[in-house]
């Protein structure tokens, strides 16, 4: 539709009213938002596997998946990935086992520590003699990254890994500071920003 002419003068005056008007005093503060739901968060499940066909010796079978129910357990309907680590001679390993914790990029930004192993037992994992925290970190705050015991409520000693430089850092062996029971295993951030984390154990 095509504008008249006599339009604009009055558009003109309008806007060099509101230009010029002085901003008048703060309104009140609104009400606070209601919160959000909560985040859904990964867990892994870890398995004893009895000697069979699949491992002469046994193993165990590492889980993984999103806990949709928000249980802090992963249930077999939210299972995504599975891997199977074998025992013995006859194992399908090279002397190390790796588990991600974290695999992405996230600003912690000193958040509560995130549970991601509930029932973590060292003694399914026969002949370990070394673990270390893998952490790649995406920025430098120099500050640790290091592994939670749940059902303490405390730092695992001696698994830090501290963010000194960007990409990977890692703690040194704390085989003799992991609980020689079940425990939930998880991990504790600080103010890192980290891209990956990973748990890693080695055998003789």
């Amino acid at each position: 539709m095509k504008v008249k002419n006599y339009v604009y003068p009055f558009i003109l005056v309008f806007a060099i009213l509101f230009s010029c008007t002085k901003d008048g005093a703060p309104g009140p503060q609104g009400s606070k938002g209601e919160q959000g739901e909560p985040g859904l968060k990964s867990l892994l499940r870890i398995d004893t596997l009895p000697p069979g066909t699949i491992c002469g010796n046994g193993g165990v079978i590492i889980r993984s998946g999103i806990d949709k129910n928000g249980n802090n357990k992963l249930d077999d309907q939210e299972v995504d990935n599975t891997q199977t680590i074998c025992n013995g001679m006859n194992g399908n390993y090279n002397k190390e086992t790796i588990i991600p914790l974290y695999l992405g990029r996230v600003n912690f930004g000193g958040t509560a520590p995130v549970m991601c192993i509930p029932d973590f037992d060292i003694n399914n994992y026969p002949g370990i003699d070394s673990i270390i925290l893998r952490v790649n970190f995406a920025a430098i705050v120099n500050d640790n990254c290091a592994l939670y015991n749940f059902t303490d409520n405390q730092i695992i000693a001696n698994s830090g890994a501290r963010s000194t430089a960007i990409g990977f850092g890692q703690s040194g062996n704390f085989i003799k500071s992991i609980p020689n029971k079940k425990f939930d295993l998880g991990y504790a951030t600080g103010n890192t920003v980290v891209n990956q984390i990973y748990l890693i154990m080695y055998r003789k």
